[in-house]
């Protein structure tokens, strides 16, 4: 594989962005990978990495840069809310936005017109709120343990789902103190009025974080879990345009959350 790590012009700076991509062959799609709460550390590379291999070009971008913190930031919660304070909907869309305008410069990347996101927590919480905003642009998200998504704030991402186009695959572990039972049901009661096609899959067993490699509580096997099920939403979602049949009405999944 390629893998560089480059900057990315935006409306409030550069964003240090880590892509990797297949070199022998052309990607499939492009997608943008979002960080948790931790930031760039190499456990997300190869996440980027593991992405990369099966097709895609991957853009993974350092969303706490207009803080000016380390690619990887300390673990407690303190640190992590201080950085996260400017990223909103909007801004993280405007980050996403920024990468793509950089991949459509790249000879190497292929079109931007359908593109997936993967986030993790925080970037888990952040993809469905791009999706929301950059509609039929997004077509496939993988949000995967995202935390706080159905609150009580005003902005909570269960308030804001009506325009999104894209397929999401939630993958929801049974032990998370970000995301309880009751916000699993607000958000798939939302989820279902606003008519958006997606999956939510509850991992028996599973913690927050368990699909980053390296944390207390990650599980080769739900990760693996999730992967097979990202890859297959992206396998189905990302082809090439020319293959790409119109876009059907929305639909909703009104199945309850299910375990693995």
């Amino acid at each position: 594989m390629f893998e560089t790590e480059t900057g990315v012009a935006s409306v409030d700076g550069v964003i240090p962005t880590f892509v990797s991509r297949p070199e022998f062959r052309p990607a499939r799609a492009v997608a943008v990978m979002l960080m948790d709460g931790r930031g760039i550390r190499e456990p997300m590379r190869d996440n980027a990495r593991r992405l990369a291999s099966v097709g895609y070009y991957v853009m993974l971008p350092n969303v706490y840069y207009r803080t000016g913190a380390p690619q990887e930031v300390a673990e407690d919660l303190e640190t992590m809310r201080a950085h996260a304070a400017p990223l909103t909907r909007q801004s993280a869309a405007a980050d996403v936005e920024a990468c793509l305008a950089y991949a459509d410069r790249d000879p190497a990347a292929p079109d931007t017109r359908r593109v997936g996101l993967v986030g993790y927590c925080m970037g888990g919480r952040l993809a469905v709120g791009v999706a929301q905003l950059l509609g039929d642009r997004i077509a496939a998200v993988a949000s995967l343990h995202p935390g706080s998504m159905a609150t009580r704030a005003p902005d909570s991402p269960h308030l804001w789902l009506d325009k999104i186009v894209a397929e999401i695959y939630f993958g929801v572990p049974e032990h998370d103190p970000y995301l309880s039972p009751g916000a699993v049901g607000r958000l798939t009661e939302a989820l279902n009025a606003a008519g958006v096609d997606y999956a939510m899959e509850v991992l028996s067993g599973a913690h927050h974080g368990f699909a980053t490699p390296g944390g207390e509580h990650y599980s080769k096997p739900h990760a693996e879990r999730a992967w097979e099920r990202t890859f297959e939403l992206f396998d189905r979602r990302l082809r090439p345009a020319a293959c790409i049949p119109p876009v059907e009405p929305r639909r909703a999944n009104g199945s309850p959350p299910a375990a693995s």
